[in-house]
């Protein structure tokens, strides 16, 4: 499914606008339908320094934005009955402490650590890394 072109255009002008407004060096920007990547579109530099035009295949930290998105949708696993809070976290994620419940994890009480310590806090983007899987697994191939 294309969308139509009227939509494409406005959709490009709404993420130059915001790109410009928020003063980011880049942003990328992407819509799904029925697990399809329909519409994607890059504004801006990935690394200013060096000039080089951002693009589909850089990855972005999103910062603690990621926790809300996380948490809506173990919630939603919730609803539909494919897990509860209760549940042990290494049930569902298998390296994960033991002990440590999901509610746990979602109240940042599990004590799980990122592996690379020295990635947190960095925002430098990471060609062709992470990206493409994250798109693959919300958007399909």
């Amino acid at each position: 499914m294309q969308p139509p072109e009227a939509l494409v255009t406005r959709l490009d002008r709404l993420v130059a606008t915001a790109q410009a407004e928020q003063r980011s060096p880049s942003a990328v920007a992407a819509v799904c339908h029925d697990g399809e990547g329909v519409w994607r579109t890059t504004v801006g530099e990935a690394d200013v320094a060096s000039g080089e035009a951002a693009s589909t295949d850089h990855a972005y930290g999103i910062g603690s934005i990621t926790k809300t998105f996380t948490a809506a949708c173990v919630l939603q696993l919730r609803d539909e009955g494919r897990l509860e809070l209760r549940d042990p976290l290494q049930t569902h994620l298998p390296e994960a402490p033991a002990g440590p419940t999901v509610a746990d994890a979602l109240a940042h009480l599990s004590g799980f650590q990122p592996r690379d310590r020295a990635r947190r806090g960095r925002r430098p983007l990471a060609r062709g890394r992470g990206l493409r899987a994250r798109r693959a697994a919300a958007c399909g191939p």
